[in-house]
């Protein structure tokens, strides 16, 4: 409830806290020591709330400047080609393996590390890597059409 009513979102909400006890977990020798563990989980909730929005802030600042610099810098011409790609790199990511799609979407579009990702989808860090590398390897092979298009976007990021 409290990070609900930081964050405006029930999703978001339930990864904060999720976020918070993942923590925890992590420094778990804390419940050791005479720690009022109520207080504690109330101003980790709320500091994990505002770098949650934080984070929000800033992916959206981001992303609107990078469409304003790919928009001021490409052509008509190329923006329907950018178009294309953006069809594509979804059409290719929909092709990807289940388990892979997943793992390349939490390191790409949600930037967990490896570490985290192996945490939250209950596999190895070497599981993580070897579903990166596949879906790296298939997104080379189905967008080599678009490569020069895609280093001139990535040159703008």
């Amino acid at each position: 409830m409290h990070a609900f009513g930081i964050v405006r979102e029930e999703t978001a909400a339930r990864e904060v806290v999720q976020q918070v006890f993942f923590k925890l977990w992590r420094k778990k020798e804390l419940l050791n020591k005479p720690v009022p563990l109520n207080a504690y989980l109330y101003k980790a909730v709320y500091n994990e709330s505002i770098n949650h929005l934080n984070r929000v802030k800033l992916w959206s600042a981001h992303n609107q400047a990078r469409q304003k610099l790919i928009s001021d810098t490409i052509s008509s011409g190329e923006r329907s080609d950018v178009k294309d790609l953006e069809r594509k790199i979804a059409e290719v990511l929909s092709e990807l393996p289940d388990r892979c799609r997943t793992v390349f979407q939490l390191s790409r579009y949600e930037e967990l590390k490896y570490e985290e990702i192996a945490e939250k989808l209950g596999i190895s860090v070497k599981a993580v890597e070897k579903h990166i590398t596949k879906a790296l390897k298939i997104f080379r092979l189905k967008l080599k059409d678009y490569l020069p298009l895609f280093f001139l976007l990535w040159l703008h990021r």
